[in-house]
């Protein structure tokens, strides 16, 4: 017979066991009409289900299914020809562990259904009309209890479609210039004065920046755009919580700020002011970079292991200039 104590250590040892053994994994669907007339009314639906026996914490990534937002979300391919549409969404600033208290909760069992409305992403001009792949970015952030972040790739099925008749929505068009005073759109009097002090502190990074590479010319080829920031256009209607800011690359000098931009510092590491270089770094009309890795740790590596892509990467651009610990 076991004593209350050898109970105790048993039961112990068994919840443990449990703990170990408890398997995190997801599955990932893409789902909708089979046939698609006119591309406005190319509307998909991801269902995220947590295949595993565990809460899964994920985090509102705007490059995975749980955002709406018009990032880059899906690979689509012609199944014909092998082709795809061209994207026109927006790429959006992010850091992991900054936006970790923003999280979808996800039981065992239990599953999401999320809408994306791909005429905001997506333009099939020039791929033309035929039958296109679906496949949506399975790699997704979970946040333990620590709060660790690990990543999790889900299980994916594909969804097919034969997409006619018209095939671009038009959007607004490029802003360009720089003979104006900063505008906004739906910012308070005090977002104004955040923006303001943010843009200050961008102009400061970029000038001090340009000054270091400019004294450095004989080791270190680069290319630097000092841009305007105080003659952009600012609109603060993003309220998604996990994102800090975000632009279409094509509409140059506007950016959209989100809520994850409200909470930061002005100047330091993922500050307001290194979030408004990071976004300019996206606009084509400054080479156009994308998002290769997110944080300050990733673009370290990136760096080191990959000097080209890095060269592409927005955050490489943003935590140079924040020179956060100083180097120069």
């Amino acid at each position: 017979m076991f004593t209350p104590t050898a109970h105790t250590a048993i039961f112990a040892l068994a919840a443990s066991a449990v703990t170990v053994n408890a398997v995190q994994s997801l599955s990932l669907k893409v789902t909708g009409p089979e046939l698609v007339n006119n591309v406005e009314n190319l509307k998909v639906t991801t269902t995220i289900t947590n295949t595993g026996d565990k809460t899964l914490k994920l985090l509102n990534d705007p490059l995975s299914p749980l955002s709406q937002l018009p990032a880059n979300i899906f690979k689509i391919t012609g199944e014909a020809k092998n082709v795809t549409p061209s994207f026109q969404g927006i790429k959006a600033k992010f850091v992991p562990k900054v936006t970790s208290a923003y999280c979808t909760d996800l039981k065992p069992g239990k599953s999401i259904n999320i809408e994306h409305d791909l005429s905001k992403a997506y333009d099939f001009t020039q791929a033309s009309k035929g039958t296109y792949s679906f496949e949506a970015h399975n790699l997704f952030y979970a946040v333990d209890d620590s709060p660790k972040i690990t990543t999790l790739c889900a299980d994916g099925t594909a969804h097919s479609a034969c997409v006619s008749g018209k095939l671009h929505v038009a959007h607004q068009a490029s802003l360009g210039g720089f003979d104006r005073c900063a505008d906004f759109v739906g910012c308070s009097r005090s977002w104004q004065t955040t923006i303001n002090n943010a843009i200050s502190a961008a102009q400061s990074y970029t000038s001090k920046s340009h000054s270091y590479l400019k004294s450095h010319t004989s080791t270190t080829p680069c290319y630097m755009t000092c841009n305007s920031f105080d003659s952009f256009t600012y609109d603060c209607s993003c309220t998604d919580r996990g994102v800090f800011a975000y632009v279409y690359p094509s509409q140059f000098g506007k950016i959209y700020l989100c809520s994850a931009f409200w909470q930061a510092p002005t100047t330091g590491t993922d500050s307001q002011g290194g979030t408004l270089i990071h976004e300019a770094s996206h606009f084509i009309a400054n080479g156009g970079t994308d998002n290769r890795v997110y944080g300050q740790d990733g673009y370290k590596t990136l760096a080191i292991n990959d000097p080209d892509l890095a060269v592409d990467n927005a955050d490489s651009y943003k935590y140079f200039t924040e020179n956060n610990p100083i180097l120069f």
